[in-house]
C-alpha cells in the first residue's frame, strides 16, 4: 500500500506539472514512426575508484571496480506516437577482487506514449518492466556491482521537450520514479555466524528511486548532421527495509543505503543520413559524477550506434 500511494502520488504530480505542455541530452520524447525498427547497441565502461559516505566525502575504495556492458535497445514504432521495445544488457568483463564475470543482465520491456505534440512542445509517457534476470552475488555487499538486481522494477517516466521556433536549441527534462519490489535472499553462513536469531532468509524491500534530468541540445554549431548537447541529472534512492529474524542484521543492513548521486553527461551525436544517405547514428557520451551521498563516485563512458529501418 505504501508503494502504491507513493507511485500514485507521483504521477499526479507529473501530471500537474506537465498537462498544459507536455538517454543523454536532448531530446527525449523522440518517437519512432509507425512500421519502423529503431535498434542502438552501445557499449559501456564505467570505472569506481572512491566512493561518496554519508556526509559526501570521498573515500577510496581498497581495490577499484571496473564494469563492461554490452546492451541492446530494440524499438517498434506500433503508431507515430507510441511504440514498443526492449533492452538486453550483457555484461562481457567485470572485475573486482580480481574476478572477471559476465552474463545478461536485467532484460526490460515496455514503450513509450506521446501524449502531446506541438510545433515546439512534445511530451511522452515511458513505462518499462525490468525483470531479475542477472546473476547476483551479493546484494547487500556494498562493494560490488552485479550483474542483476534480484529484483522487479517498474519505471514510469515524465519526458518534455521543447524546441526553439529557429530549430537551433531544443530544452528537455525528465521526471522518473523507479518502483522496486520486494524479495528473499540467502542470509550466507558468515551473516548467521555474527547475527544471532538470523535464519537461512532474509527480506529486503527496496527503497524507491526517483531520477530528475534538464538537458540541452545545440544543432547547427556544425552541419546539420552533428548535434552536441549535455544533461544535470539527479538520482535519489529511499534507504531500503529489510526484515528478517535479527533485529541487529536488520538495523546493520538499513543503515545509510539512501543515497543521492548528481553528474553531468555531454554528448556527441552524428547522423549519417544526410552525407551518406544510411539511416544511421553514431554517438558518444561521458558522465562525470559531481557529488553525492552513500553511492560511488563512478566515471562512465558511453559509444554506439543507432539503426532505422
Amino acid at each position: 500500500m505504501k508503494k502504491m500511494v507513493s507511485m500514485l502520488s507521483l504521477i499526479c504530480l507529473v501530471s500537474i506539472l506537465y498537462s498544459s505542455q507536455a538517454l543523454a541530452g536532448a531530446p527525449w520524447s523522440e518517437m519512432i514512426p509507425k512500421g519502423m525498427f529503431w535498434i542502438r547497441y552501445y557499449h559501456i565502461q564505467a570505472s569506481s575508484s572512491q566512493k561518496f559516505d554519508n556526509q559526501g566525502e570521498k573515500y577510496d575504495l581498497t581495490e577499484a571496480i571496473k564494469e563492461y556492458v554490452e546492451s541492446v535497445d530494440m524499438v517498434y514504432g506500433i503508431t507515430d506516437n507510441f511504440f514498443v521495445g526492449a533492452v538486453i544488457p550483457y555484461y562481457s568483463g567485470r572485475s573486482y577482487r580480481k574476478q572477471a564475470k559476465s552474463g545478461i543482465g536485467d532484460i526490460e520491456i515496455g514503450g513509450q506514449y506521446r501524449y502531446y505534440k506541438s510545433d515546439r512542445w512534445s511530451s511522452a509517457l515511458r513505462l518499462g518492466l525490468r525483470f531479475p534476470t542477472g546473476y547476483v552475488d551479493d546484494p547487500d555487499d556494498t562493494r560490488d556491482i552485479s550483474l542483476g538486481s534480484g529484483y522487479t522494477r517498474i519505471r514510469i517516466s515524465n519526458l518534455i521537450d521543447y524546441t526553439t521556433p529557429d530549430k537551433t536549441w531544443i530544452f528537455s527534462g525528465k521526471l522518473r520514479l523507479n518502483w522496486q519490489f520486494e524479495n528473499e535472499y540467502d542470509s550466507g553462513a558468515k551473516a548467521k555466524a555474527i547475527y544471532a536469531g538470523l535464519g537461512n532468509t532474509y527480506k529486503k524491500n527496496p527503497g524507491e528511486e526517483l531520477w530528475a534530468a534538464v538537458g540541452i541540445e545545440r544543432r547547427n554549431l556544425f552541419p546539420d548532421d552533428v548535434r552536441l548537447s549535455i544533461k544535470l541529472e539527479g538520482r535519489f534512492h529511499a534507504g531500503d527495509d529489510y526484515s528478517s529474524g535479527s533485529k541487529a542484521f536488520d538495523r546493520a543492513q538499513e543503515k545509510n543505503k539512501s543515497s543521492i548521486l548528481y553528474f553531468i553527461q555531454p554528448e556527441i551525436k552524428y547522423s549519417l543520413w544526410k552525407n551518406h544517405k544510411i539511416p544511421m547514428r553514431i554517438y558518444c557520451n561521458y558522465r562525470i559524477p559531481l557529488d553525492g551521498r552513500n553511492t560511488y563516485e563512478t566515471s562512465r563512458i558511453e559509444a554506439g550506434l543507432e539503426v532505422f529501418f
